[in-house]
């Protein structure tokens, strides 16, 4: 009844079939379950008081009083200058080394490096100043609003 051509062609066609109907459906998720966003699909905002460090917001908003979370870029060689802010920060280091300091003289050679994968808490009304001084870093912060820096020098 069937020509080798035509069976061969029939069992490709089988394959096929069989092939595209294994193959999941590209799952969607629940919006009102999950809130997702793609590294590109970020807006990143220039911190006025510190130029070379970018900001973009998470969850929250950093200026109510309530929780937020904001990623932090911050430039090579860019240093904060000695501040506090209101309310404690929670920082983890997520890419590249972030160069830390205590007081209000900003010495960069007397900065402790806290290299990826490093926490570090920010309590609140504590003078410190941070930066990045041979690579780009990445913070992810989290803290409680409003998100206030008061700079001392």
């Amino acid at each position: 009844m069937f020509t080798a051509l035509g069976s061969r062609a029939l069992l490709l066609a089988a394959c096929l079939s069989m092939l595209v109907l294994a193959t999941p459906a590209r799952a969607q998720l629940d919006p009102s379950i999950l809130s997702t966003l793609n590294y590109d699909q970020l807006e990143w905002l220039e911190d006025e008081a510190t130029p070379g460090s970018w900001y973009t917001v998470l969850s929250g908003d950093p200026s109510k009083a309530e929780p937020f979370v904001i990623l932090n870029k911050v430039l090579k060689g860019t240093f904060s200058r000695p501040h506090f802010h209101a309310t404690a920060r929670q920082v983890y280091v997520a890419d590249g080394t972030w160069w830390v300091g205590s007081g209000t003289d900003r010495n960069i050679a007397d900065s402790v490096a806290k290299s990826e994968g490093s926490y570090v808490d920010q309590p609140a009304n504590q003078v410190h100043w941070d930066g990045a001084k041979d690579d780009d870093v990445l913070l992810m912060i989290a803290g409680e609003g409003p998100a206030t820096e008061t700079f001392v020098n």
